[in-house]
């Protein structure tokens, strides 16, 4: 093996995560799903409480009343979501043996942004659907902890409805002089990994991608499981050849990079 050969191993090497850098992870994740299930059950509001009330937190104690306790309870749900969805692709990655250190802070922040997605999707649905003579005691606190959870374990999806949702109540903004114009159709840039035997999972990056529903190895399809408009993964399923991968988005079938099925 020559020198080059050896510092590239080295630098692709430096990419992903130790396996000290994941037991820290794997800790803070687990402590965190821990610490937040804690804050939920003591902040869940009494079936019988109409005012505020005590409230006792790791030795303090507060005093909230329910439209206080509420907005703790949506904005925890959905950072339970988000924890939800940071584990499972955590212990994906690891599996796979593919945890890159730049996917560390996407980690860390889901549980932030699946927390504040939930108050924002609280905030529009308390403001619909709640009559306006309806107290507190009018809500499910279940219904509400049900829906931020979900906002909060698929943030990217409920970016994308709200968009969707006031893209229709609100007239689009003009473009800015500066404004990169979007792609026109669907695009799959990059494979992770570019090879693999059948089974390896496969992670496939690229933009406006929330509408695909099949990976084509060669002939044999695999569903699709999107992630984001810019992230999907999927399967290489029995019967895969080497080729060039392609994703049926809508009714497009797009071509992507090459993907070398090893035996």
């Amino acid at each position: 093996m020559t020198e080059n050969s050896t510092s590239t191993e080295s630098e692709v090497g430096r990419d992903f995560v130790g396996a000290a850098g994941i037991a820290v992870a794997t800790a803070v994740l687990l402590a965190a799903i821990l610490g937040v299930l804690g804050l939920l059950i003591a902040l869940w509001p009494p079936a019988d409480a109409t005012s505020a009330s005590r409230v006792a937190v790791f030795g303090h104690s507060f005093t909230l009343n329910q439209d206080q306790r509420l907005f703790c309870v949506v904005a925890l749900a959905g950072a339970l979501g988000g924890l939800l969805h940071s584990t499972r692709s955590l212990y994906w990655y690891v599996g796979n043996r593919a945890l890159k250190r730049s996917w560390l802070t996407m980690y860390l922040c889901l549980p932030f942004v699946g927390s504040a997605m939930a108050v924002v999707f609280y905030i529009v649905l308390r403001g619909g659907l709640v009559p306006a003579q309806g107290g507190p005691g009018a809500v499910n606190v279940f219904g509400f902890a049900a829906v931020a959870a979900l906002v909060g374990l698929f943030s990217p999806q409920a970016a994308e409805k709200l968009k969707q949702i006031f893209n229709t109540l609100l007239t689009p903004a003009e473009a800015g002089k500066d404004q990169v114009p979007a792609p026109g159709k669907p695009r799959v840039s990059a494979l992770d990994p570019a090879s693999g035997p059948v089974g390896t999972q496969v992670r496939l990056t690229g933009t406006l991608l929330s509408a695909a529903t099949e990976v084509i190895f060669g002939d044999a399809a695999a569903a699709a499981s999107v992630v984001s408009a810019a992230e999907l993964t999927t399967t290489v399923p029995q019967g895969a050849t080497t080729g060039s991968v392609r994703v049926k988005v809508g009714d497009m079938v797009v071509t992507g990079p090459q993907f070398e099925v090893r035996q």
